[in-house]
């Protein structure tokens, strides 16, 4: 990328005002992820990282820049093709390691070891008596009478769960259950030791699978589905992404060894902000790990908008200032929410009872696939841990809001579709789920950063027994078309350096003349055509 020391007072003040800001600090100095590219003609195999050359060839590159490989990820590697690996260095920081990295030929994607955090908001979590106003919204309730997802997982990247909660027990599977957050950095990881130690992973489990026709509490959206606990995020609600790669690993290690294994959904309750823009997603480890989850085709992975009430895809327009430090800096994007190119994710924002879209989610009519309930949502909790305090009979149920609330609703319908419909695969669910919403509750979120109007999702508000419906006709294998990025780009990102033979072309961010935007925004004015006509075009369908 090509950066031009002077562009004219004139031309910033007619055009736009753009500041960078500073990359938010990794969690750990020194501690990077890294995509590998393998050996040219050789397809990676997770044998080949355990003893073999491909071992031999993450080695080197992190001792080429002074660090020293922590962990490779062999099911993804496998998955992708490609080396996932972990580097830390106590002599190199962090940026110098992203630099050198980025200078390799080898080297597909490099970034910070980032920390990443549940995304909800605390809403009287000592609230024990309400209704259970978002299954009825969704009409769970009717589709009940053709399934309640037995027979079909749901993983729940989170927090955890409480696995003696009366209202879960019996719909979770600890034997599939992983920890993968460490109580300290560098610690042991027991993993064994997925109870929750805050309350949201628990949370999200009841909307997805709180036992049914059971005379206690809650019910679950597919209340005979069964739950994989896989433990990303510690008592405070946060987690390093390397704990993410470890659980996607897990899962693409189970799913190529149980091919029978009926996995609906992967739920992603959580959410980091980075400078690092959509369009370089492919130089994104994090990406990466999705799209080999992706590329199975046998589950759909179902992301939270986030609650900073942004659009999704666009940098953030201004800091945050209500939490110290910020969630997010000025141009900050929302991830994973923000990823392009990964045709089974659905991303999924909140509305409220009134089908209207609270102040809090984020939104998009592009990048934002569906709106769920996501306000003053009664759920399985126990918030005595999160003051220490131990678990009381006082406090298995409480309300929570936000698109983490939002997402596991949608995990749930998918549960649904998978139970009814065995032989679907990932795409053709979320065709179903996404062609069978209402689009009659799609709101315009009246929110500062929303001056334009759009409207909150592509598609409209989640309806299972429309999805059953849709579902009834033969589905296209194709996926539906996922959102292209637009052209923001942050000053402060390092490329990675490709090759001759890569497809990826360059992007020159120069500029001395507005006449120098016109082909850009023709070219951007004629892409956003086509992705819109291909949108309406399967909305028809």
């Amino acid at each position: 990328m090509k950066k031009v020391p002077y562009v004219s007072a004139l031309l910033l003040l007619s055009l736009f005002f753009c500041l960078a800001p500073a990359p938010l600090p990794a969690a750990q100095e020194g501690d990077v992820l890294v995509v590998l590219r393998g050996f040219s003609g050789t397809h990676m195999t997770a044998a080949s990282l355990e003893r073999g050359t491909a071992q031999t060839q993450a080695t080197l590159a992190a001792q080429s820049v002074g660090g020293s490989l922590t962990r490779t990820w062999n099911n993804l590697s496998e998955a992708g093709n490609s080396i996932f690996m972990r580097v830390h260095s106590s002599t190199q920081s962090t940026e110098q390691l992203v630099k050198a990295f980025s200078e390799r030929k080898d080297v597909l994607a490099v970034s910070p070891n980032d920390k990443i955090s549940a995304l909800f908001t605390p809403d009287d979590p000592y609230f024990t008596d309400g209704s259970l106003w978002g299954l009825k919204a969704i009409k769970a309730p009717e589709a009940w009478n053709i399934s309640t997802g037995a027979n079909v997982f749901v993983a729940v990247l989170d927090s955890g769960v409480l696995t003696q909660h009366e209202d879960l027990a019996s719909n979770l599977d600890l034997s599939l259950s992983r920890n993968f957050c460490a109580p300290t950095e560098g610690s042991p990881v027991n993993p064994d030791d997925y109870i929750d130690a805050h309350g949201h992973g628990t949370h999200v489990s009841g909307i997805i699978g709180a036992v049914g026709n059971n005379g206690l509490g809650v019910i679950g959206t597919a209340w005979n589905v069964r739950l994989i606990t896989l433990k990303v995020l510690g008592a405070d609600g946060s987690g390093l992404i390397s704990y993410t790669l470890d659980a996607l690993d897990y899962l693409a290690r189970l799913l190529k060894e149980r091919p029978e294994l009926r996995l609906a959904a992967v739920n992603l309750s959580l959410g980091t902000y980075t400078p690092r823009a959509p369009k370089n997603a492919k130089k994104e480890p994090y990406w990466h790990a999705l799209k080999a989850l992706d590329n199975t085709n046998r589950t759909l992975i179902v992301v939270a908008a986030g609650n900073e009430s942004l659009e999704v895809g666009v940098p953030a327009p201004h800091k945050d200032t209500s939490a110290f430090p910020p969630a997010f800096n000025k141009g900050d994007f929302c991830y994973p929410a923000s990823f392009p190119w990964l045709n089974n994710m659905i991303v999924v924002g909140a509305l409220d009872e009134n089908r209207s879209a609270p102040s809090f989610t984020n939104w998009s009519s592009d990048y934002v696939s569906l709106s769920a309930p996501g306000d003053s949502i009664l759920s399985c909790y126990f918030p005595g841990t999160k003051t220490g305090k131990p678990f009381s009979p006082d406090s298995k149920y409480g309300t929570m809001k936000g698109t983490s609330m939002a997402a596991p609703y949608v995990s749930g319908a998918a549960a649904i579709l998978a139970s009814a419909y065995p032989k679907l695969s990932a795409s053709q669910l979320k065709a179903a789920l996404l062609r069978g919403a209402d689009s009659t509750h799609n709101p315009i979120p009246s929110v500062v950063t929303n001056p334009q109007g759009k409207h909150l999702s592509a598609y409209g508000f989640l309806d299972i027994q429309g999805a059953l419906k849709y579902a009834e006709q033969p589905l296209s294998p194709e996926p539906l078309p996922t959102p292209e990025p637009g052209p923001y780009d942050d000053p402060s990102y390092t490329p990675v350096r490709q090759d001759s033979s890569s497809e990826e072309g360059s992007c020159d961010s120069g500029f001395s003349s507005p006449l120098l935007l016109l082909p850009g925004v023709l070219a951007l004015f004629r892409r956003w055509r086509k992705t819109s006509e291909k949108r309406e075009e399967a909305r028809k369908v």
